[in-house]
């Protein structure tokens, strides 16, 4: 299941730099920044069990 999460998590983030690369507009870009974050915050609220180093490092970033 950690597995799965984080790979979601890294998904989702790779698509949002992709997505914001692809739309030049800055609004578009600020909702998928958005999006991303809540995203990645329902995850480590609704205890994902992640533990890994990259987990706590996106959470810190956030």
């Amino acid at each position: 299941m950690q597995e799965i999460l984080l790979g979601v998590i890294i998904l989702s983030t790779t698509l949002y730099l992709i997505l914001a690369i692809y739309f030049q507009n800055k609004l578009v870009k600020y909702i998928l920044k958005l999006g991303t974050m809540l995203f990645i915050l329902v995850l480590e609220v609704y205890g994902s069990g992640l533990n890994s180093m990259y987990s706590y490092f996106i959470v810190l970033a956030l």
